[in-house]
């Protein structure tokens, strides 16, 4: 299992969390739509025409909890579509960077409202 966390970190904090953005992890292609319109909270779908997945976050979605939830969405999407690592083993280390993600970039009022929120959505239950 490889993730470079640090690679991806820097990604994501470069997109935008209002317009479609274009990602390269580990030499694949993640189309990121940070303001879909309606669904779960996240979810990613496999391209079939490139290499790589498309990854939606709902317009329900806070805007400071975005960026967390799009590197939880690539790190699942590549673990288990590109590594061929089993759903729920990919979702639980996803977890684990999200959570390292957003202790590093939110406040501790924000991250406290985080960890709530993961909690209450079904996806993100470990």
């Amino acid at each position: 299992m490889e993730i470079k966390f640090d690679e991806l970190t820097k990604l994501i904090n470069a997109i935008s969390l209002t317009k479609r953005s274009k990602i390269q992890y580990r030499n694949k292609t993640y189309f990121i739509e940070p303001n879909g319109r309606e669904g779960p909270e996240a979810e990613f779908f496999p391209s079939r025409t490139y290499n790589g997945a498309d990854i939606y976050i709902w317009n329900k979605v806070r805007r400071e909890f975005r960026r967390p939830i799009i590197l939880h969405e690539v790190i699942e999407a590549d673990l288990f579509l590109h590594q061929k690592i089993p759903k729920s083993d990919a979702h639980k280390t996803s977890m684990k960077y999200d959570k390292n993600y957003a202790k590093n970039s939110l406040d501790s009022q924000t991250l406290r409202e985080y960890e709530e929120f993961r909690t209450s959505i079904s996806e993100f239950i470990e």
